[in-house]
């Protein structure tokens, strides 16, 4: 890589319409984050946890079509941009300024990405461990149903 694309990189923006994307789903964004709060509360009833989830699928509509115009690759493209979206605004709080350059949020979201393939493999590690468990525990009830037939055959 040149030094003129390292410094395009380093010094600010690079795509001016994920920029300009970043800044306009902010509050598509929190609207995401503050439904799932609200989706999760236990006395929601039936008909307005619908609509939450409704206005939450519209909304995650919105940052798929727009990741598909950015070209963002991926499984779920629009999940990728809600979290560089996210990504900057954090960023944004913590500097206390207007907003963080592209190689900013890039380095924000190879951190992220780190976290969750650690949590990704601890959650595995969970699983398997899990489904031993679950395994142990089912030979444990087969064992005592059949020691409990036996008894009964016995008994009665």
């Amino acid at each position: 890589m040149s030094a003129a694309a390292v410094r395009s990189i380093l010094s600010g923006p690079v795509d001016p319409d994920l920029e300009a994307d970043l800044v306009d789903l902010l509050p598509a964004a929190r609207r995401i984050r503050q439904l799932e709060s609200q989706i999760r509360l236990p006395d929601a009833a039936y008909q307005i946890r619908a609509a939450l989830l409704a206005e939450r699928a519209d909304l995650y509509a919105r940052f798929s079509t727009r990741a598909e115009k950015r070209a963002i690759k991926g499984d779920r493209p629009g999940r990728g941009l809600l979290m560089m979206v996210e990504e900057a605004d954090r960023l944004t709080r913590r500097g206390r300024r207007k907003r963080p350059t592209l190689a900013e949020v890039l380095d924000a979201m190879r951190v992220a990405t780190e976290a969750a393939e650690r949590d990704h493999s601890e959650a595995e590690c969970d699983l398997i461990a899990a489904r031993y468990r679950e395994a142990e525990c089912r030979a444990r009830v087969s064992g005592c149903l059949g020691a409990i037939a036996y008894l009964e055959a016995s008994y009665g």
